[in-house]
């Protein structure tokens, strides 16, 4: 019941590291050392923190954030894992929409300093300060959306995905009139509203997926998310948008890249629609997952 303020900590990561990055002056060291020193760089210090992680972080019992200590349960096979979660529409749809919204999201973060830098004539340091600001925006999204799921799960479930689905209703058409908007100051304050609200979803989805799913195939369950996500979501939304700017003329027509990103605004449309399909049945779902004991069951809104 606590989990997604816990998931929303953990989705800030991403969010505060461009924080940091802009803060740090990562342009500044990007045009004096270019882009393969800085991602050398970068890497080098993911491989102290997964150093670091491996020696601190101790792995927990099975079963133990349900207080229930360490289970003997067998993981169920791989090829038990798929059918059993499409047997709960909540979970599929609270999928779908999370990797939905994961494209537009990605997108915004690879693209919107070239937008900045081509639509607005910012120069790349300027432009990264844009970058922050949405961040920012994000960083606060991701905190209210886990604040939200926790107090919504035991009281309101259907909340805990209602709410993201009214976010990114309202997010497409803050990008899509972000990326049209001829004035920089108004297209950044855009942006950096449909980042706040594009990122609420992550800890209640996250969280409402995890519960959905027992905890004897969690760890594989979870792993294929996030390789959806991956694919899809940071693999699929900066390539979406690269291409569809070069169909609308590439760097020799400035405002291609606006016109991609507002196509882009369409798919938070897409994931608002899942989250509420997500939403009518997350209360029932979740209940035939805590009658396995895995879980406990919120009372129905």
């Amino acid at each position: 019941e606590r989990r997604g303020g816990v998931l929303a900590l953990a989705s800030m990561g991403a969010t505060v590291a461009a924080l940091a990055a802009g803060a740090f002056g990562s342009a500044g060291v990007l045009e004096a050392f270019g882009w393969r020193a800085f991602f050398i760089a970068a890497g080098a210090a993911g491989l102290v923190f997964a150093a670091a992680f491996a020696w601190i972080v101790k792995e927990p019992p099975r079963g133990w954030s349900e207080g229930r200590g360490a289970t003997t349960h067998a993981q169920v096979p791989a090829r038990e894992i798929l059918p059993e979660l499409l047997r709960r529409p909540a979970l599929v749809h609270a999928l779908a929409g999370t990797v939905v919204n994961s494209i537009a999201v990605f997108a915004i973060a690879q693209w919107v300093v070239v937008f900045f830098e081509r639509v607005h004539g910012l120069s790349n340091a300027t432009a990264s300060a844009a970058l922050m600001w949405v961040a920012l925006a994000s960083t606060l999204g991701a905190v209210a959306g886990g604040v939200l799921a926790n107090r919504a799960w035991t009281t309101r479930p259907r909340w805990v995905l209602l709410a993201p689905a009214l976010c990114s209703a309202v997010a497409g058409p803050a990008l899509f009139f972000g990326a049209s908007a001829r004035d920089a100051t108004f297209a950044i304050a855009l942006y950096s509203l449909a980042g706040l609200l594009a990122l609420v979803h992550s800890a209640p989805a996250a969280a409402a997926m995890q519960g959905m799913i027992s905890d004897r195939m969690r760890s594989v369950a979870t792993g294929l998310i996030a390789s959806l996500l991956t694919l899809f979501g940071m693999g699929g939304g900066p390539f979406i948008t690269g291409f569809l700017s070069d169909l609308f003329g590439g760097p020799a027509n400035p405002d291609s890249i606006g016109r991609a990103l507002g196509w882009v605004s369409l798919l938070f449309l897409w994931a608002g629609a899942h989250f509420f399909l997500a939403a009518r049945t997350f209360a029932r779902d979740l209940a035939s997952v805590s009658a396995l004991g895995a879980v406990p069951s919120p009372e129905l809104a």
